[in-house]
């Protein structure tokens, strides 16, 4: 039996080159790699509660700020500067969005850049993808 008429396509290359099957993990991740494509100092996930995930920050300094982000509604932003305990955050940005009942927060810390909006769009899709 012959494959001559067999066409083969190249198997397509993962491009994630992290990744985990555990959600909390994963969540971690895609928000590392969301914050270091757009050359941000952090990003992270808030929920109604407080802090979902976070990256790279400790789990204390992501909590105080997911504290300050996390009733923002869906689809409305934030834009500014936020003082915390003992320090200010120049540059946050947060965007409101839900995945079915859940309302969630992505914050970007650091210099807003070109990429910035795109990754936060690229964060929410993940998150949302990664929740559901």
């Amino acid at each position: 039996m012959s494959n001559s008429g067999v066409r083969r396509t190249p198997m397509k290359p993962e491009r994630r080159t992290r990744r985990s099957n555990d959600r909390g993990k994963a969540l971690v991740l895609q928000l590392a790699a969301c914050a270091a494509r757009a050359g941000l100092e952090a990003m992270l996930l808030a929920g109604q509660d407080g802090l979902m995930a976070s990256s790279p920050w400790s789990r204390s300094r992501g909590h105080d700020v997911a504290t300050r982000l996390g009733h923002l509604p869906p689809y409305d932003f934030f834009v500014g500067d936020l003082e915390g305990s003992g320090y200010t955050l120049p540059s946050v940005a947060a965007r409101g969005f839900a995945v079915g009942e859940l309302c969630l927060v992505i914050g970007a810390v650091g210099e807003p850049g070109d990429e910035t909006l795109h990754e936060m769009d690229r964060a929410i899709a993940g998150v949302s993808r990664i929740l559901r």
